[in-house]
């Protein structure tokens, strides 16, 4: 299994932020979740795969969606207090 992973995780990877990258531009509310859940799956690549020079951004990367994250959900609360309309989500549904 952990072949498996080390030799077609980079697949997964590269789909996984193809999709945050779309996300965002749609600027779809679970973005950042999303990105964190990506660098979950980085984890387990880089341990899989034993490719340690990735853990560094891996590590950044969670650091980064995470404060985007509560940055992004205290910015909705404001706007909305303020009762500013905030810009069309793609819907959660």
């Amino acid at each position: 299994m952990i072949e498996f992973i080390a030799k077609y995780g980079s697949n997964a990877l590269s789909v996984s932020m193809i999709l945050l990258v779309i996300f965002g531009a749609y600027k779809w509310r679970w973005t950042w979740i999303w990105g964190l859940f990506s660098q979950i799956l980085w984890t387990v690549w880089i341990f899989a795969s034993g490719e340690w020079g990735f853990i560094y951004m891996n590590l950044f990367m969670y650091v980064a969606y995470t404060f985007a994250h509560i940055k992004w959900e205290r910015d909705r609360k404001n706007a909305g207090s303020k009762g500013q309309h905030l810009q069309q989500e793609v819907a959660d549904t």
